[in-house]
């Protein structure tokens, strides 16, 4: 499993913990918006950042995609 990966299942969790969404919903959700492909692009630059802040980050990028 890739480093990048890895980080996007933390994200992933911390994301559904935050919206009380069960783990497929918050799948669906991850997988329609393209949030896994962004994590993975963007990796370098997100994985030195506050966790909390990249989750809340993409909670807005899910909201403006919905």
């Amino acid at each position: 499993m890739k480093d990048s990966d890895k980080y996007a299942l933390l994200i992933f969790e911390k994301y559904r913990a935050l919206s009380s969404l069960s783990a497929l919903t918050a799948y669906g959700l991850f997988e329609d918006k393209g949030i896994f492909d962004y994590i993975d692009d963007t990796y370098e630059a997100l994985h030195t950042q506050d966790t909390n802040l990249v989750v809340k980050e993409i909670a807005k990028l899910i909201k403006r995609k919905t």
